[in-house]
């Protein structure tokens, strides 16, 4: 018997709004710690931030690439058993 495809949405769509809610959260904090740090404390964690960024920036398209398959497997998977 064949699931339809509501549950296979419902799972995509949480996939996408748990990026979403993470997305939302790391940029809560942000605003919360920015006025209570230091200047330099703030600037040592924006630079570190931008290091990160510019280290893995020529590998985005991978890395978005194994997420992109890895939540389509798990859709996927999740409905075949």
């Amino acid at each position: 018997m064949r699931n339809g495809i509501g549950p296979m949405l419902g799972r995509v769509f949480g996939v996408i709004a748990g990026l979403m809610l993470l997305g939302i959260m790391l940029r809560l904090v942000t605003a919360l710690l920015t006025p209570v740090l230091p200047g330099p404390l703030m600037q040592m964690l924006t630079s570190g931030w931008q290091l990160l960024f510019s280290l893995v920036g020529g590998a985005w398209p991978a890395i978005a690439a194994v997420f992109i398959i890895s939540a389509l497997l798990w859709v996927v998977l999740g409905r075949r058993y």
